[in-house]
């Protein structure tokens, strides 16, 4: 019992450090010091930090304190994608569907978009109606598209709200309502985890 308690207070002092870390580095880039915010970043990324992993493939994405590199980006995103950074999950998704630093896989875009989307991303919500109208990734579904669109519009999405008065224009009405039903159900979902 009391190594227990030594190893909980360990991992406490550690994933405090690691927070630290990711703070003082967000300040950093925030103020525009991008190689104290890269060292930062960098020093949690090794030691496991999601969130330092995801700065470190922004800063790669954006080229901000490095040279632009969608190799690295695609690298850090994933670390940080796998362990539940929504961030990273969408932008993961983005770097599938357009071939940057890894093969253009449009299932794999998908996926990740479906589950930063589950976890409340509201451009993956907005990006996936495209996916649905477009067939990539997934079989072709108005109604799918529809629920997504009306999901992330519900979010404040801007981009989904002008695609659902398109669609209202180009869909039949058994399409959306069947996207209505849908979006209900996938609202539920998101709303109860």
């Amino acid at each position: 019992m009391k190594n227990a308690i030594v190893m909980l207070m360990i991992f406490a002092i550690v994933s405090v450090a690691h927070a630290d870390s990711y703070i003082d580095g967000t300040e950093a880039y925030k103020s525009g010091d991008y190689q104290k915010a890269y060292s930062l970043f960098n020093d949690g990324a090794q030691k496991g930090n999601a969130d330092s992993q995801w700065m470190l493939a922004v800063m790669y994405y954006e080229g901000k304190g490095v040279p632009q590199d969608y190799q690295e980006t695609f690298k850090w995103c994933h670390l940080a994608a796998e362990q539940g950074n929504v961030k990273a999950q969408s932008l993961l998704g983005v770097l599938y569907a357009n071939g940057l630093g890894v093969q253009q896989d449009d299932q794999e875009a998908f996926k990740w978009m479906l589950l930063a989307a589950g976890n409340g991303d509201v451009g993956s919500q907005s990006s996936l109606g495209l996916m649905y109208v477009q067939g990539r990734g997934i079989e072709k579904s108005y109604e799918n598209a529809y629920a997504w669109w009306l999901i992330a519009a519900g979010n404040g999405d801007a981009e989904a709200q002008d695609n659902l008065e398109r669609a209202r224009n180009r869909f039949t009405l058994d399409q959306i309502g069947s996207g209505q039903k849908i979006a209900d159900e996938i609202s539920a979902g998101i709303n109860n985890k």
